[in-house]
């Protein structure tokens, strides 16, 4: 698989990002993320990536869109 930039994961569905990534998905995967950002930051239409503990504890009040996160990440919002 060739690698995708930032730019061509932007403006796919969720559902297409997980297809992708080999991934599964909870929650609305015809949500279409417009680009990528800081967890922190990260809002609705927005893709974030959780990769270590304090992104772990912070993800679940995050306003990101779509979060990639590793399989045993628990979810608790759905």
């Amino acid at each position: 698989i060739q690698a995708a930039t930032a730019e061509e994961i932007a403006l796919l569905l969720v559902r297409e990002i997980a297809e992708y990534l080999g991934a599964t998905f909870d929650g609305d995967g015809e949500r279409r993320m417009e680009s990528v950002a800081p967890l922190e930051s990260a809002g609705s239409h927005q893709l974030s990536f959780v990769g270590n503990r304090r992104a772990r504890r912070d993800a679940h009040n995050s306003a990101a869109g779509c979060l990639i996160v590793m399989p045993d990440f628990a979810n608790e919002g759905g």
